[in-house]
């Protein structure tokens, strides 16, 4: 009898280890997990963080199109108007130097 209780007190030792072997494995798997899990989460919320911020760039970008267009469109009719206004002056400049032009061949002839 005492044999079998050595036997068992044996047995007991050994479960007893390989519960706290399997307890200790828990805990580290739970501590991987849980790190695992952090950084998953901070991951995801730089992919949410660059996600936002590349919409932003997206919608300045679409701005600063629309505001050169609109700029290319007010140089497209600003120069236009200079070509106008050249015109007129060169029709002026003519027009004033014709009668110079006319007095100055007469005095040749």
């Amino acid at each position: 009898m005492s044999s079998q209780l050595e036997d068992l007190d044996s047995k007991k030792s050994s479960m007893d280890k390989t519960v706290k072997n399997l307890k200790d494995q828990v805990e580290e798997l739970t501590d991987q997990v849980s790190e695992e899990t952090k950084a998953k989460l901070a991951a995801n919320n730089k992919v949410k963080h660059l996600q936002d911020e590349l919409e932003r760039l997206q919608g300045q970008l679409e701005d600063e199109e629309e505001a050169k267009d609109a700029v290319q469109a007010k140089l497209v009719s600003t120069n236009s108007q200079v070509k106008k206004k050249i015109l007129r002056i060169i029709c002026i400049v003519i027009v004033f130097s014709l009668p110079l032009f006319f007095s100055s061949s007469s005095i040749l002839s």
